[in-house]
């Protein structure tokens, strides 16, 4: 806007000095500084006298100059030249005498160069020239040119390339340009018909105006007929036209049909005699055929020979089309394909080079096949149609009836009649039918043809489903007269308000017809219920299923072969379909049971998809069907009994279902599921139970002793109890529906000793539970034992009434005396019972007076000696296994054998004095633990251990000390030595002992998380080492773990300098059980517990497992006993 209004800043000086120079053509003005220059010897009344060249500077103070330029002619053209200096940007803008802006260059290019204008006056007057400074400082040359008109232009030479062709070929219109004064044409127009199209200047042809420029018009395509054509053109002041020429474009020659009303080819002679059909013929002939035909007596067709032929050899062209523009028009026609063969239907519009798909020919039910398609689009072309075939040896392809015509709009209000609707009620498996009959007196087939089913109304319900309705006679291609159509589906849905609506749409409908046809009544009938047992065999029809079916094939469905049974579902080889869910639905089954439950079934797979898209599956539902969970998927070939787990839905009402959804499309053809003999069985993997036994770990038989034994099973009941001593089968006893037994137990058919028994329970399914002790027993003669205890019993009554009658006291008893009768049994209280229990399960052995002090709690000032008579009454009763030697208590531990004696275990010291001699006099210092485990000798006592080294240093072999549990070396400084005698002095140092139980509390968590994460036992000295202190002995570490487990910070139990952790769990173990599975194929449930040392059972990680494949953690399937990976 600044460059369009700086003409206005005329200053006083300019101003006089135009009046006084009235014979001045250009006068100038400058804003800025004062200075002033012009173009002298121009005036406004002598425009030849234009051509000088005016100079002048802009810089940073004179930033616009403006120069007038009057009486400009209209019958002329003129250039203004504006020459910008090196590193300047200047802009010219042409005003007029409204100030107007007409013509501008304003490129923004620093100089050197050309700011150009070619203007031509629309109206003869004056003009204003505006020179704005953007950027730079420099000194301008601006110049005006007059070009003066001296003739007029000539167009001429006007020709087309090419010249009387047929239709539908390229056109190029030509013409010739030239202007003696050089002058750009203003238009060169080519008039074609009497209408005008402007021409492209033909650039390769050069661009001087004088001596003559080439310009042309592209045409894709001309009608038939004659069309004139001439060209005109003008440089702006006079115009030139050409004389009129023709040219004659004609329609294609004797191929072409003229369709009429309609085209019409039955094939029932010889077509290669009708108009334009032509076929390949390299190997095999397109002829006539009689062996079958859409309508008598023959069709036109190709039967391969036994090579392979493609689309090069094997098709066949239709005469050429004119469709009339303006007009719809429909193709129809009659196929009979082979399976597996390709036949391409394609369409060449306006004779050009190239085919576009328009169709596909595919095989349905090896059948006649009614092809229909709207070609209205190609309408005012020219068209002709190709099928195209590709197909192994000895396929073919016939085609019948070819018909090409007009399509007639037919708007009549409702083209359905005779509706029928059924059954009125039932539930989501129901099939349900719907008929119409459709007629059209245009024999336009129906463009769609369905029922709309919703959860409420048409348009504000929650869609459902679309069933498009099926010919009930394919062969019968007339609709004037009526045509009947019929469509089946189930809802498989929750309907709560069903509503259908039937939807039809043809050529020339106003709008597609709508119709609200519910009938159902109610859709929500509960299926069937039944109870165990379970069983389909499909021989009889007492128990209840439903199929799943695409009504419109029926491919599920129960077949009778040769007498049996079974149910099937599947495409079979004559079926082309596009996604169809096929399969069978159990009633609800009431899965009440106390064992587990299985889902069995003789499944027979014929896996045949090319393409991968078939599925086999076995769901489940617990409400009515609605919604499935997916139990196992199968995608290949198989012939067995197939079982599954599905305890998981014990005690609920589920219904099964079997479902292969496929799609077949041609090539997935073949695909089938057999089904037969569907049961749920009842499976017992739990062991029996024990309830109670009178024969207890430590029982001393004499004689014969009645074993009584009771027992429950959750199965079938036990069925065997058997009694093994020391391996051999001693009793083998056969029982029906009983829970106890007793079994004689004579120890005269044994040696006097030890004895191990096993009591086993075998239930009717083969598990098995076994019941181990070891009793003792004696075949001394009881009498005379019996006699001697009698006298010795009532000699000590006599004793105690003299006691009694002299009023004795228990302390003036002598002390043996004494001693039996402090040492009687007795039952503790409930509570101590429960407490010495838990200690015990904890400590493999530990003194009675330790006990008694941790016992505190539950019983206040408990006595050792009292609690020694509750132990062995406990140890009496079998309550705990285990041996009260003196004041410790020794629990028995069956699974890993120990030195016996103090003398056994420095045997076995002394068989690694070497070793022991050497690994002491290498090391500064060593852990004891860590020196007994490096020699496999943790099973030899700490007492043991510390007399053998005593008597190694007595021997002078070792020269060390006990620094708690570490072994130092006297090798080392002096005073190093002595200090850590001192730390060694501390350490037993009762009144020091607080601190170290500090230091343990402050590590508490780091101990819970080391011990929480080990698998294998964990000696005190690792737990010193991973806290970094020596300062704690065993006792103080002990008492602190003991506390962690009472408070259940912690789950393991305690050995001498051991922390034995609980045996791992499946769930903490989850991926190592993951990788099992993954590197077999099968894995049994007994070897996952075995390799990872699992303390749950089989049916506890066979219901692990099976959680893993409902997360979709692992892939595969349940055995009975084992995981098979898909």
């Amino acid at each position: 806007m600044a460059k369009q209004h700086a003409f206005f800043t005329r200053n006083l000086i300019t101003i006089t000095v135009a009046c006084l120079l009235p014979l001045l053509v250009i006068t100038h003005s400058q804003t800025g500084d004062s200075t002033t220059c012009g173009i002298h010897g121009i005036n406004q009344s002598d425009p030849l006298n234009l051509g000088d060249t005016a100079s002048a500077e802009l810089n940073g103070s004179t930033t616009e100059l403006n120069y007038t330029l009057s009486s400009l002619s209209e019958l002329n053209r003129y250039d203004f030249q504006l020459s910008v200096p090196t590193g300047c940007d200047f802009n010219l803008i042409l005003l007029d005498t409204g100030d107007q802006q007409v013509a501008s260059s304003t490129q923004a290019v620093t100089g050197p160069m050309n700011e150009s204008i070619w203007f031509k006056p629309a109206v003869s007057g004056s003009f204003t020239a505006v020179i704005t400074r953007i950027s730079g400082d420099g000194i301008f040359n601006f110049t005006v040119t007059e070009h003066v008109n001296t003739g007029a232009p000539i167009v001429s030479n006007t020709t087309v390339t090419p010249n009387n062709t047929i239709i539908f070929t390229p056109y190029t219109f030509y013409a010739w340009y030239n202007d003696s004064d050089g002058f750009e044409p203003e238009v060169v127009n080519l008039v074609l018909n009497g209408s005008i199209y402007p021409m492209t200047l033909d650039g390769s042809m050069g661009t001087n105006y004088t001596s003559g420029v080439r310009y042309y018009r592209n045409f894709s395509k001309l009608e038939a007929g004659i069309h004139e054509f001439q060209c005109n053109a003008s440089d702006g002041f006079i115009s030139s036209l050409t004389p009129v020429k023709i040219v004659n474009v004609s329609k294609p020659s004797s191929t072409l049909v003229d369709l009429g009303s309609a085209f019409y080819e039955p094939f029932n002679e010889g077509f290669n005699n009708s108009v334009g059909w032509i076929n390949t013929t390299t190997r095999s002939s397109w002829e006539l055929h009689d062996t079958t035909y859409r309508s008598s007596p023959t069709c036109m067709g190709i039967q391969t020979t036994g090579t392979i032929i493609d689309t090069t050899e094997g098709n066949i062209r239709t005469p050429l089309f004119e469709l009339a523009p303006g007009q719809d028009y429909k193709l129809v026609l009659g196929y009979h394909v082979a399976l597996f063969a390709i036949v391409e239907l394609e369409i060449n519009v306006n004779l050009t080079n190239s085919w576009e798909t328009v169709g596909f020919l595919t095989y349905i039910d090896g059948d006649w096949i009614r092809y229909e398609s709207n070609i209205t689009e190609y309408a005012g072309s020219f068209v002709r149609f190709r099928f195209n075939l590709d197909a192994f040896g000895g396929q073919h392809l016939y085609i019948d009836d070819f018909y090409i015509g007009a399509l007639e709009p037919a708007p009549i209000l409702d083209p359905l009649s005779n509706r029928l609707f059924y059954p009125s009620s039932g539930n989501q498996f129901t099939v349900y039918h719907c008929d119409v009959t459709y007629t059209n007196p245009y024999n336009n087939y129906p463009e769609e043809l369905y029922l709309s089913i919703y959860d409420g109304d048409f348009l504000l319900g929650s869609f459902i489903k679309e069933v498009n309705f099926n010919e009930v006679d394919d062969q019968d291609w007339d609709v004037t007269d009526g045509k009947a159509y019929t469509c089946q589906f189930q809802l498989l849905e929750d309907i709560d308000d069903l509503h259908i609506t039937i939807v039809c749409d043809w050529y020339g409908s106003l709008l597609p017809w709508f119709e609200d046809i519910t009938a159902i009544g109610n859709v929500q009938q509960p299926i069937e219920t039944v109870d165990l047992p379970f069983s389909i065999d499909f021989e009889t029809g007492t128990v209840p299923y439903y199929i799943i079916n695409d009504p419109s094939i029926d491919r599920a469905r129960v077949i009778n072969d040769g007498g049996e049974h079974y149910f099937t579902t599947g495409a079979a080889l004559d079926t082309v379909a596009t996604v169809m869910d096929l399969g069978l639905v159990t009633p609800m089954i009431n899965l009440s049971s106390d064992i587990q439950l299985f889902l069995e079934f003789d499944s027979v797979i014929d896996y045949n998809d090319i393409g991968g898209a078939d599925v086999f599956t076995v769901d489940a539902s617990t409400d009515g069907g609605y919604t499935w969970t997916q139990l196992i998927r199968y995608n290949s070939s198989s012939d067995l009994r197939r079982s599954i787990n599905v305890t998981m839905y014990r005690d609920q009402v589920t219904t099964f279902r079997f479902l292969l959804s496929t799609n077949v499309v041609n090539i997935g053809a073949g695909t089938h599921w057999y089904i037969d003999n569907i049961a749920i069985t009842k499976r017992d993997f739990t062991p029996p139970v024990l309830e109670s036994i009178n024969l207890q770990d430590g029982k001393r038989v004499f004689g014969k002793y009645d074993v009584r034994v009771q027992f429950s099973d959750v199965g079938f009941g036990v069925q065997r109890v058997l009694m093994i001593v020391d391996g051999d089968t001693y009793a083998n006893v056969s029982i029906t529906n009983e829970t106890s037994i007793t079994l004689v137990l004579d120890s005269e058919n044994f040696s006097n000793g030890e004895h191990d028994i096993d009591i086993v329970l075998i239930d009717a399914s083969d598990n098995e539970y076994t019941y181990t002790v070891m009793i003792t027993t004696d075949k001394r003669p009881y009498l005379l034992v019996g006699i001697i205890a009698g006298s010795i019993a009532v000699a000590f009554g006599v004793v105690m009434a003299r006691l009694k009658k002299k009023k004795v006291s228990l302390r003036e008893l002598p002390g043996h005396i004494k001693k039996k009768i402090t040492e009687k049994e007795r039952e503790p209280p409930r509570d101590v019972m429960k407490e010495i229990l838990s200690l015990t399960s904890i400590y493999r052995s530990i003194a009675v007076e330790a006990l008694a002090a941790k016992i505190q709690s539950v019983e206040e000032g408990i006595k050792p000696n009292m609690l020694g008579s509750y132990i062995r009454y406990m140890l009496s009763e079998g309550l705990i296994k285990g041996s009260l030697e003196g004041n410790i208590f020794k629990r028995h531990i069956f699974s890993k054998k120990r030195p016996g004696t103090k003398k056994d275990m420095i045997k076995l010291l002394k068989e690694q004095e070497d070793a022991i001699v050497k690994k002491i006099n290498e090391a500064d210092e060593i852990p004891v633990q860590e020196l007994l485990s490096s020699l496999k000798l943790t099973m030899v006592g700490r007492a043991a251990f510390d007399d053998f080294i005593l008597d190694l240093i007595r021997k002078r072999k070792v020269n060390c000390f006990f620094d708690g549990d570490i072994i130092v070396n006297e090798g080392f400084d002096e005073k190093d030595i002595d200090g850590r005698k001192q730390d060694a002095i501390k350490i037993t140092d009762p009144h020091l002992k607080e601190e170290p139980v500090n230091l343990l509390e402050q590590h508490g968590q780091k101990i819970i998380t080391i011990l929480k994460d080990a698998r294998n036992p964990v000696p005190f000295d690792t737990i010193r080492s991973q806290i970094g202190t020596r300062t704690v002995n065993d006792d103080v570490l002990e008492e602190f773990l003991f506390k962690m487990i009472k408070e259940s910070n912690l789950e393991g139990r305690l050995e001498p300098g051991l922390y034995i952790p609980p045996a791992p769990t499946l769930q903490s173990l989850e991926d190592e059980v993951i990788e099992m599975l993954q590197y077999k194929p099968m894995v049994k449930f007994s070897e996952v517990k075995e390799k990872l040392g699992l303390k749950e059972d089989e049916e506890a990680i066979e219901d692990f497992i099976f959680d893993l494949i409902r997360d979709k953690k692992v892939s595969g399937s349940l055995e009975p006993n084992s995981f098979k990976r898909d």
